[in-house]
């Protein structure tokens, strides 16, 4: 067999080659090293508005008293508390809504609640002020009470009192109290500011104050007048905007 003479042939070869493996090699490192992306990424917006959503926000608790087999008071043969309660309860919601105050109802149908449970409730939320309603046919108007304590038997046992819980917030909820009677005074209706034994006001944690409306004269189907609704929950709503935000700014996880 004869060979090839040509000077230099099987160095070029080589060299060539080991060229395209270097450029392979170049390659392989390089897409390697690139990070990869997601088939479908998310827009940074969408990560934002998830993030904030699981946040808890802080809120009104507004609590129709009564409710289920527990009608409160019969203000009339056709007309029960718990009905005025819950159609006040959801009017002011709407009103603080409005305001871009969040606000949720203890009970939104006509069931059966205890104190317990209304406490409770209020206690595992993020609330900054508890709110609950009551309807009366005594005439007089408006009655926003606060909290009255029984002494602490034991103020040495290393966990909460349940009938003393509103003890550390109850500064608060009379602060809230004054600036709810000034706003109600301003509309022209009839209000008193009172202190009373009241559960579930006294195992809230949150501040918490009730509110109890009866009519002005004595047609007590005034209560579920829409207009007369309408002026009560206004004038709440007034009373709650500044002191709300307040309460906000200084609850535990709020922005700063």
């Amino acid at each position: 067999m004869r060979s090839d003479s040509r000077p230099g042939s099987g160095s070029t070869i080589w060299a060539f080659l080991a060229a395209i493996f270097l450029v392979v090699l170049s390659l392989a490192i390089s897409l390697a090293q690139t990070p990869s992306s997601p088939t479908n990424p998310a827009p940074a917006t969408e990560t934002s508005a998830s993030a904030a959503q699981t946040q808890p926000r802080p809120v009104v608790m507004i609590d129709p008293a009564h409710g289920g087999t527990e009608s409160g008071a019969v203000l009339n043969p056709t007309l029960l508390e718990k009905d005025v309660t819950l159609a006040l309860a959801r009017r002011l919601r709407q009103d603080l809504t409005s305001r871009g105050i969040v606000s949720e109802l203890v009970r939104d149908a006509d069931v059966n609640l205890s104190t317990d449970d209304r406490a409770g409730k209020v206690n595992s939320g993020h609330v900054v002020l508890y709110l609950c309603l009551h309807a009366s046919s005594e005439v007089g108007g408006i009655r926003i009470f606060s909290a009255m304590l029984p002494q602490a038997e034991n103020t040495n046992i290393p966990f909460l009192d349940w009938n003393t819980a509103q003890a550390e917030s109850l500064p608060n909820a009379r602060s809230v109290q004054q600036q709810l009677v000034a706003a109600i005074q301003k509309s022209g209706l009839p209000v008193r500011s009172l202190t009373a034994p009241l559960r579930p006001l006294n195992n809230v944690v949150a501040p918490a104050i009730a509110v109890e409306v009866g009519p002005t004269s004595a047609n007590v189907t005034q209560l579920m007048l829409s207009d007369f609704q309408a002026a009560i929950s206004t004038a709440l709503t007034n009373g709650l905007a500044a002191s709300v935000r307040e309460l906000e700014s200084s609850a535990p996880g709020a922005p700063r």
